[in-house]
């Protein structure tokens, strides 16, 4: 956080490149993972709920929620996974409050953030998204719920 406060500064001192990329100093913005990940997706993976809500602030205009990564997951996909709630609570606000679709957004298998929070048993994940979305089919035609419930 205060690298990206000591980056950013107080302003948009971000340019861009003939890439499309913002440089901020040491690293782009944008830069990615050899899955595509963005930073972003790195930081709802691990859960930094706070990073999360002060990267959105800074580079609302990228578009960074509704990101993908080459499996196709969202950054809402890769904190469900992982199991965090705080995480997963600050991606669906963020994305109500924008009014970006982010809860039905399905990766390559055709899953949901749901999907993957049921399927690993993070019941207050779960609890989040179901409040959030209605539950989805994936391309198995399997509903989170059933997930949810099955051994």
């Amino acid at each position: 956080m205060a690298l990206l406060l000591q980056q950013h500064g107080a302003g948009r001192a971000g340019r861009y490149q003939a890439t499309g990329t913002i440089q901020h100093g040491r690293c782009d913005i944008l830069e990615v993972t050899a899955e595509t990940n963005t930073i972003l997706h790195v930081a709802a993976e691990q859960g930094h709920d706070e990073l999360i809500r002060e990267l959105y602030v800074r580079f609302r205009e990228e578009g960074l929620l509704s990101r993908r990564n080459s499996a196709l997951d969202t950054p809402l996909h890769c904190a469900a996974r992982a199991g965090h709630a705080k995480a997963v609570t600050v991606l669906v606000q963020l994305g109500q409050d924008c009014g970006e679709s982010i809860l039905g957004c399905k990766n390559k298998a055709g899953d949901t953030a749901l999907h993957l929070a049921a399927r690993r048993g993070h019941g207050a994940v779960v609890e989040v998204l179901v409040s959030a979305a209605a539950a989805e089919l994936n391309n198995a035609g399997v509903s989170p719920l059933y997930l949810a419930v099955s051994p």
